[in-house]
């Protein structure tokens, strides 16, 4: 590739805010991902509620040493966060085999991996190879022994075609040392996803005529061979879109190995097999790949935390061998503007606070920027005017791909708990800068890997969303889909205020506490000692952790079927105590409402904003 033409492209395309940009495969492309970590200070690690927080690098480094057994990473994270930015920067001092996982039938936006794809093809097939177990009669026992045989066979299979595309792989990267000892990670990490895959495509046919044990003879012979090259640096084998492997490619034909090593009975009663013990390519994938002499990486859009936890039953390796990085930096509004000023020629532009504010949180929302501003071309436009437009642009660009997500999550949501979860946030983001306590663990972990960056606040206690386009997609999601229609007015009510008369406002006070009465009723089910608000508080009374909350009913002593809101009417309610029931008193020194268990217990509510 000739730089001097890539370089007068580049000037061409993005005119006055030219800054030299990473190409893509051939000199009219830009591929912003090999930008790697722009900024110091970005590598992800471990998460610190799981032992000792590990940066991702300092992983891979630590496993340069060992011979044999070496570690197995699953990088999960929301899209945008930086997932595959932190394999590529890995890639500018390590040596990578990087694999983009695809169907046959897919493509991925920034790589392609035709031999990927070829591969795929071929171990969707292996089922049509062999004979599929039918249960014979009553003999479920049998029908069993069979169906691990054929599970046993399937993984076979699939494990000596991955063995076979892996050698080539790393052949190549053994003759390009040969040819060229000088050879740095970069250079290598371009070749293979550019003319290098041709080459790794024909040494895969080259390799067929081999028998898989031979194969396997030979995977150890040019593991061996690349220490010598290496030179103090490891080897890694990055698999990128990993989920795909998982959902697209042998998709439910197989079984979990921790089902078949511990004689589960993983057939369901209608002869089936067990749905959380189906697994697909995955499995096989990464129990032969964490046999290779190199540290395998486990990443992906939507790779989940369930489909790492699929990967560590598929090693079969001691923990401290698997490591899960899920803690990624985040960009906050002082980044933004230094973000963009390293990638793109900035200089005499401003970026106004309130567009860096709802920037903040995935570095994807910034670097999107680029692409907005190569799109322009030549324009007649001032540079601040491409620049604003270009912004505007690319929060709306974010805002659809998270919408997409936030919909489906709302329309599967036929409990309601989404849609709750969902308007205590838009709350927490109004009322308390983001700043907003989780029931429950499950909650916490869905919110952090499913939609938006959670930071713990100094007191331990609440969490801080840190990107503001996800709580705007969430309320304007909330009010497209009808949920709770109560709960909206009032909120319409809020955002009314807030907007006329400021965060504040004493007004604001009746509109939040219907919002909180509504809230309340999210909570019904759970034992009062569980709630969020009461749950850190030592020495509860005995019976707070036997009681359930049951709110059915808000109002005042008249909404509760009472003659008047009065003093009397508020005392006939006390001395009735119907369960289900809250009561927002009439009296000026009242708390802001009242509730039984039965006869015997009872709560004050106390609202403060």
């Amino acid at each position: 590739m000739d730089m001097v033409e890539v370089e007068n492209f580049q000037k061409n395309l993005l005119g006055c805010f030219y800054r030299p940009l990473p190409p893509g495969k051939t000199v009219t492309h830009v591929n912003l991902v090999m930008l790697g970590h722009v900024l110091p200070d970005m590598q992800p690690t471990t998460s610190p509620d799981h032992g000792t927080k590990r940066t991702f690098s300092d992983i891979v480094k630590n496993d340069i040493e060992i011979l044999t057994g070496k570690r197995t990473v699953a990088i999960v994270a929301r899209s945008g966060s930086g997932k595959t930015a932190t394999v590529i920067h890995l890639a500018k001092e390590h040596f990578v085999i990087y694999v983009v996982c695809e169907a046959p039938n897919s493509r991925t936006p920034d790589f392609n991996d035709h031999n990927f794809r070829v591969l795929a093809k071929e171990v969707d097939g292996f089922s049509h190879c062999l004979q599929a177990p039918f249960q014979v009669g009553d003999d479920r026992r049998k029908y069993m022994d069979d169906i691990r045989n054929y599970d046993s066979q399937l993984k076979v299979l699939a494990s000596e075609r991955v063995e076979l595309e892996f050698l080539a792989r790393q052949m190549f990267l053994e003759l390009l040392f040969r040819k060229y000892p000088q050879i740095t990670p970069e250079e290598f990490f371009r070749e293979q996803i550019n003319g290098g895959s041709i080459a790794i495509g024909k040494l895969v046919g080259n390799l067929r005529q081999y028998h898989p044990q031979t194969i396997r003879k030979m995977l150890d012979n040019v593991g061996n061979d690349l220490k010598t090259f290496l030179n103090g640096r490891a080897l890694v084998i990055a698999l990128d879109e990993a989920h795909i492997a998982e959902t697209d490619i042998m998709h439910d034909q197989l079984i979990s190995p921790w089902a078949i090593t511990h004689n589960v009975e993983f057939l369901e009663r209608n002869g089936t097999i067990r749905s959380d013990l189906r697994r697909g390519f995955l499995t096989p994938l990464c129990a032969t790949l964490s046999d290779m002499s190199a540290t395998l990486v486990v990443l992906g859009t939507s790779l989940t935390l369930m489909d790492a936890q699929h990967v560590y039953s598929a090693i079969s390796k001691p923990d401290d061998r698997f490591a899960k990085v899920t803690s990624f930096p985040w960009c906050d509004e002082l980044q933004v503007e230094l973000l963009l000023g390293k990638i793109i020629d900035i200089s005499d532009c401003e970026i106004p606070p309130e567009k860096k504010r709802r920037l903040r949180g995935r570095f994807r929302f910034t670097t999107s920027i680029v692409n907005e501003i190569i799109k322009y071309g030549h324009s007649s436009q001032s540079k601040q005017e491409i620049l604003d437009e270009a912004i505007d642009s690319s929060i709306k660009n974010s805002k659809d791909l998270i919408r997409n997500n936030v919909h489906k999550l709302l329309v599967s949501d036929k409990a309601g708990m989404i849609k709750h979860l969902f308007s205590r946030m838009v709350i927490a983001d109004k009322l308390k800068s983001g700043k907003v306590a989780f029931a429950q663990l499950e909650e916490l972990d869905f919110v952090n890997y499913a939609l938006c960056a959670l930071r713990k606040d100094n007191d331990d206690y609440h969490w801080v969303t840190d990107e503001p386009i996800v709580v705007e997609v969430m309320e304007e999601e909330l009010k497209r889909s009808g949920a709770d229609h109560d709960y909206m007015e009032y909120l319409e009510q809020f955002n009314s205020i807030l907007n006329n008369l400021g965060a504040t406002s004493s007004t604001r006070g009746q509109p939040f506490e219907l919002l909180v009465y509504r809230s309340l009723k999210r909570f019904n089910g759970y034992l009062l000692r569980d709630l969020p608000f009461l749950k850190d508080i030592k020495n509860l009374p005995e019976w707070c952790k036997y009681a359930t909350l049951n709110v059915t009913k808000v109002g005042t002593a008249m909404e509760l079927g009472y003659d008047n809101d009065n003093a009397q009417s508020d005392l006939e309610y006390l001395k009735e105590s119907p369960p289900g029931q809250l009561l927002i008193p009439t009296n000026v020194t009242r708390p802001d409402g009242v509730s039984f268990f039965d006869h015997q217990y009872g709560l004050t509510l106390a609202i403060k904003l």
